[in-house]
């Protein structure tokens, strides 16, 4: 996934959950989280370094765009039959980013789903789930476009992810993956290039 695209996805996460809309600098401050789950160089070296010529990378934008061809690859990374994915499935937008009415009311939904989960009580949160109750509580507090807009920005000028995304490029560049939507190495590889 575009490391952009994901630092803003995460920040929206937390916002979800109830934090008050911040910079996405002073969002990871409070939540290193945002940047770190987005450096992707450093995961990759890492895989990389513990299963060499194991590791296959697959672009999430790929995804969206053409699930059938993102499951063919995926089944040939995996060596096994392909089956196409649920036209129902397509296009559907799951966990998509929302601020919810009341940050206080969302923080404290997401604190009492906490404390039944650490009584066992998973199949109650996931029958509360199912309900109108998740909605009403993280969703419902407006248009965050312009808000998406500039912490999209705001991501784009970032050092770490800016440095993290060269070295990831030239990661799959020295493997000769480069290429879109074609073969690198031996590996199937969808949409490697770039990710800005």
């Amino acid at each position: 996934r575009d490391p952009f695209e994901r630092a803003v996805s995460h920040y929206f996460h937390y916002r979800k959950a109830g934090e008050a809309r911040r910079s996405l600098a002073a969002m990871a401050a409070r939540f290193p989280d945002v940047i770190e789950a987005s450096l992707f160089g450093r995961h990759a070296r890492m895989w990389e370094e513990l299963l060499p010529g194991r590791v296959h990378y697959l672009h999430y934008a790929q995804l969206r765009a053409d699930p059938a061809a993102f499951c063919a690859a995926l089944c040939a990374v995996l060596d096994l039959p392909f089956t196409a994915p649920l036209a129902a499935l397509s296009g559907r937008a799951v966990n998509a980013a929302s601020v919810p009415r009341s940050a206080w009311a969302a923080w404290l939904g997401r604190r009492a789903a906490e404390t039944l989960r650490r009584f066992g009580a998973h199949e109650v949160v996931n029958r509360l789930r199912r309900t109108r109750l998740k909605r009403r509580l993280f969703a419902g507090g407006g248009d965050i476009g312009a808000e998406r807009e500039a912490i999209g920005q705001e991501a784009r000028r970032l050092a770490p992810i800016q440095a993290d995304q060269a070295e990831f490029a030239a990661l799959l560049a020295a493997q000769g993956a480069a290429q879109v939507e074609g073969q690198g190495a031996g590996r199937p590889v969808l949409g490697a290039q770039s990710l800005g």
